[in-house]
């Protein structure tokens, strides 16, 4: 039991290091540094991704091809 809980810790620190490692290459493509806040549309179009709002009922969902596009709900409601 102990080599499974082993082997699941080192994958998700595996997963994580990937998660970090391909948000510094995203940040640097857009040409923003590592600490400040950003703007995720400006991320987006930097790497060619558009990012569309539509009368869908979902949260939203990333859409390959070309160009490809992140489809998000207009039905949500504005943050605080």
């Amino acid at each position: 039991m102990k080599a499974l809980a082993k082997t699941m810790m080192h994958n998700r620190r595996a997963l994580a290091d990937k998660a970090m490692k391909a948000a510094i290459t995203a940040r640097l493509k857009a040409g923003k540094d590592l600490i400040s806040s950003v703007c995720i549309y400006s991320i987006a179009e930097a790497h060619g991704v558009r990012v569309t709002f539509n009368d869908i009922n979902m949260e939203g969902m990333y859409q390959r091809g070309s160009p490809p596009r992140i489809h998000l709900s207009s039905k949500r409601p504005f943050g605080p």
